[in-house]
């Protein structure tokens, strides 16, 4: 039976076995990240029961919404990227860094990137994304602005609803948003197109002082 009580070890090996242990936790990760990015990719979540990998890891894992939320997006990253892995059981990575870079990582960038990250806290990963990509919203982050916080919020909603409906639901709905968008936009010229002559003659009519028809019936 495995004992807590770790009063009668001495200063250097606490500290050994602190190490080794973390070196471990580490190196399971890494394995726990690659089977959940298997599992994702077989979708052995439906024969379980479960909707979505999502659902399986806090109903057949037991793990947390936030922690869920992270492996899933890390392992889906680490499987597209899979140098990923072995920097996250060789402590190069931590999973917060994989989870910040994740929507920034292309396979023109990705090496460059994921070693300007290694070693580094989470804020110093926040502080490279902002200073390699200027104009998206982890800036405002970093800056700590209200709008700021209002991007994160939409980002963090965005995530857990892909993680619970699944990447290809969330971007047929996008899909959908857009092609609304199109519409909407196509109404609204094709309404200027039909009032734009009207609009012009009353302005035309104004110009040369001819009264309005409102204006006649006030007189």
């Amino acid at each position: 039976m495995r004992t807590y009580d770790l009063s009668r070890l001495s200063d250097t090996v606490l500290v050994r076995d602190l190490r080794a242990l973390l070196g471990q936790e580490r190196i399971a990760l890494a394995a726990v990240l690659a089977h959940v990015a298997e599992i994702d990719a077989r979708r052995l979540y439906l024969p379980a029961g479960y909707p979505s990998m999502y659902a399986y890891c806090l109903g057949e894992l037991n793990l947390s919404e936030e922690s869920a939320k992270k492996r899933i997006r890390a392992a889906r990253t680490a499987r597209q990227f899979p140098p990923i892995f072995e920097a996250v059981a060789n402590g190069r990575l931590h999973l917060s860094s994989v989870v910040l870079l994740a929507p920034y990582l292309t396979y023109g960038n990705a090496r460059d990137l994921l070693s300007a990250a290694e070693g580094k806290t989470r804020f110093d990963v926040e502080r490279l994304i902002a200073a390699r990509f200027p104009t998206t919203e982890m800036l405002a982050l970093v800056q700590a602005t209200v709008d700021g916080i209002r991007l994160r919020c939409r980002g963090h909603n965005q995530l857990e609803a892909e993680c619970t409906f699944g990447a290809g639901f969330m971007e047929e709905k996008r899909e959908r948003a857009r092609d609304a968008r199109a519409r909407e936009h196509a109404s609204t010229r094709a309404r200027e197109r039909t009032y734009a002559p009207k609009l012009g003659w009353m302005r035309e009519g104004r110009r040369r002082g001819r009264p309005h028809r409102s204006s006649r019936r006030r007189g």
